[in-house]
């Protein structure tokens, strides 16, 4: 679930558990679990699920996050990416979220066989 807060509403999300913030020039951007931003009176109309990728991905490495943001954006599903240091995670719309995750499976099924085939030769 994202939900965002003005500059003057920052005190807003002082006491909740956040699963990450970001400082942006408008304001406060903040990831809150669905229940947790309804109860603090945030938007939740558009309900995300959180995919995360368990590979340990560097923060200088390339290729990982448009691989996988081209592999959902041709099946049509949007999709936002945090970076984090030990993992990139994946917030996708709920409804989209199982269609996600197979597609990411093949992707990643598919990078595995591509890499078993260039060492093998």
């Amino acid at each position: 679930m994202h939900a965002g807060t003005q500059p003057n509403e920052g005190s807003k999300v002082h006491n909740l558990n956040p699963i990450a913030t970001f400082h942006e020039r408008e304001g406060l951007a903040v990831v809150l679990e669905k229940g947790e931003a309804y109860e603090a009176g945030f938007e939740t109309s558009l309900a995300m699920r959180q995919i995360t990728l368990n590979v340990n991905s560097a923060l200088d490495g390339v290729g990982l996050t448009a691989g996988v943001a081209g592999c959902l954006a041709e099946a049509g599903i949007p999709c936002n990416m945090v970076a984090a240091y030990h993992h990139d995670h994946i917030f996708v719309p709920a409804g989209l979220a199982d269609r996600a995750l197979q597609l990411l499976i093949t992707l990643q099924d598919d990078s595995a066989r591509a890499a078993r085939n260039v060492d093998g030769q």
